[in-house]
């Protein structure tokens, strides 16, 4: 296993990611996937910070946004809908991190970068 550094909302967005594989394509490895990745950032940022952060509006809008980005890219594999479609949803996440990250992390600086006009 390789331990690597990210920003804080990053680490979020891994974990709906997950949340949403649990949801829309149940397994017993997505849901031990999604408890692992739980634990290890529950452990990093104490009780607390993690339950303010998964009860949030952001950490809500953050995983509402991978869901609707997962259909996209379900559609996107017989060309249901447009590249630019899926480019929507890729910077619609991007802003929810951001939001989650000024919100809980506002010291922080997110590692990760955009190249569009947006970010």
């Amino acid at each position: 296993m390789i331990n690597i550094r990210v920003s804080e909302s990053f680490a979020f967005d891994f974990l709906s990611i997950y949340e949403v594989k649990m949801h829309k394509k149940p397994s017993t490895e997505a849901t031990a996937n999604f408890i692992e990745c739980q634990k290890v950032i529950r452990e990093q940022l104490g009780e607390k910070l993690f339950g303010e952060i998964i009860l949030s509006t952001e950490y809500r809008a953050l995983y509402l946004s991978n869901a609707r980005l997962f259909e996209l890219v379900e559609l996107a594999k017989d060309d249901k809908v447009k590249a630019s479609e899926v480019d929507r949803g890729v910077i619609d996440r991007w802003e929810k991190k951001k939001a989650l990250q000024d919100k809980f992390f506002p010291e922080s600086k997110l590692n990760e970068q955009k190249f569009n006009k947006y970010a």
